[in-house]
């Protein structure tokens, strides 16, 4: 990454004529700079770059201009992976102090965005100091022995888990942060005594809870790769190019040295379910094997339809239908949840990707009798508890799938008032 990087002094001596041609729809650019400072391979990734912002900024006037793909996607992801592994130790300060006199100069002043939502530093400290209470309650009477005691954080990435944090401090107890699944390491422990030489996974959006693999947990899994040149890792991406809110998290295949992951996806939900076109990404040293036993197999796809995606592709096309359809179930979503919380129905999980999202209704009857009541409405929910095969988790009980790419948004409020009505008729028969 650092080649790509321009430096004060290079930027003083680099000068990009920007020249409108034909009404707007063409550019010509031009660039001055001397050859002493720069090399032709950063002035072509410079050139590539500004290439894609005017692309994208033609094609979709109204794009935030954070929604602008600037960097190639592998660039990208190298740049998020080294960024998210930075080690650079944070300064001796107290960060608490930090915050509280943050808190108040700035009250008002937003702490935290998650989700779409602010929270404000006298909010965040409030919680903060019903954390820092509650454990103080805890400790209070209890013998200090020499070691000071730890106190676990057992939350998902949400404003409650800073504030638990900033409670912790704030009491003086030093604090410990766990997984909401298994502790690190777990994974690979359980994977590396059963024997397994194969991983299937689907780290970007997991159907049906809608959950996406962070990069700690994909770390893990690669090193137990490693261990064993034979094991191979199975990345099913379907669904990744539909995230909403969030840093994009980089596939495994592209943060694999080794060559022990193989990356599939399809455009079925990107363009067509009827296209029935997908695609595999090999480990090179996988590639001879492949073509050798696989190749009398016929394959079901005319030659046509391939050939015209190809060049679907090739023009860019592909990104910017993406980038339109992005913005269409986005809208969707919002829509969605907007009328979830207007009709009062319940709590929207698993936005933040994906096709569809979980409920928590605001009902205390089960899931499956919801579900049978929506269908008598004319609404079509499924129970997240027929996905498992086994016992359920307590976590996943009474909640429902809503999906919402088919629907436009008025169609989605009519569902949400259906449900409204239909929940409400089933509690005053019962």
């Amino acid at each position: 990454w650092d080649e790509y990087q321009l430096s004060v002094s290079q930027a003083e001596q680099l000068c990009v004529h920007l020249s409108n041609m034909e009404g707007g729809r063409q550019f010509s650019v031009e660039y001055d700079y001397l050859t002493q400072v720069f090399s032709e391979q950063q002035i072509e990734v410079l050139h590539q770059c500004l290439t894609r912002i005017l692309d994208e900024a033609l094609n979709d006037p109204e794009k935030p201009l954070a929604e602008v793909g600037i960097l190639p996607r592998t660039l990208r992801d190298q740049v998020l992976y080294a960024f998210n592994q930075t080690e650079t130790p944070l300064p001796p300060v107290d960060l608490y102090e930090k915050f509280s006199a943050a808190a108040q100069a700035h009250p008002t002043r937003s702490a935290l965005i998650f989700a779409g939502s602010r929270t404000d530093y006298q909010t965040l400290e409030r919680q903060a100091a019903q954390v820092a209470a509650a454990l103080e309650n805890a400790l209070d009477g209890q013998k200090r022995e020499k070691e000071s005691p730890l106190a676990a954080v057992l939350l998902p990435r949400t404003p409650q888990l800073y504030a638990a944090m900033l409670g912790a401090m704030r009491a003086g107890v030093p604090y410990l942060l766990l997984s909401c699944d298994l502790p690190a390491g777990r994974i690979r422990q359980i994977l590396s005594q059963s024997g397994a030489q194969a991983v299937h996974v689907t780290p970007s959006h997991q159907f049906p809870t809608g959950l996406s693999m962070p990069v700690s947990r994909r770390m893990e899994l690669l090193a137990w790769a490693a261990e064993d040149e034979a094991r191979v890792i199975i990345e099913d991406d379907y669904d990744s190019e539909f995230r909403f809110s969030g840093r994009p998290v980089p596939a495994m295949q592209s943060l694999d040295a080794h060559g022990q992951v193989i990356y599939l996806n399809t455009f079925a939900r990107s363009l067509a379910p009827s296209l029935r076109i997908s695609y595999m990404v090999l480990p090179q040293r996988y590639l001879a094997r492949y073509q050798e036993r696989m190749r009398y197999y016929a394959c079901t796809v005319p030659g046509f339809e391939q050939y015209t995606l190809s060049k679907f592709m090739e023009r860019g096309y592909l990104e910017r239908h993406i980038a339109r359809m992005r913005a269409v179930y986005k809208a969707r979503r919002d829509a969605l949840v907007a009328a979830v919380g207007e009709f009062v129905l319940g709590e929207c999980l698993s936005t933040g990707a994906g096709l569809h999202l979980l409920l928590r209704a605001n009902d205390a009857r089960d899931a499956c009798t919801l579900a049978q009541l929506a269908e008598g409405a004319g609404v079509k929910v499924t129970p997240l508890e027929r996905y498992f095969a086994e016992k359920m988790p307590d976590w996943a009980r009474g909640l429902l799938v809503l999906g919402f790419a088919g629907l436009d948004e008025a169609q989605l409020r009519e569902a949400a008032r259906r449900l409204k009505e239909a929940w409400g008729k089933g509690s005053e028969a019962e």
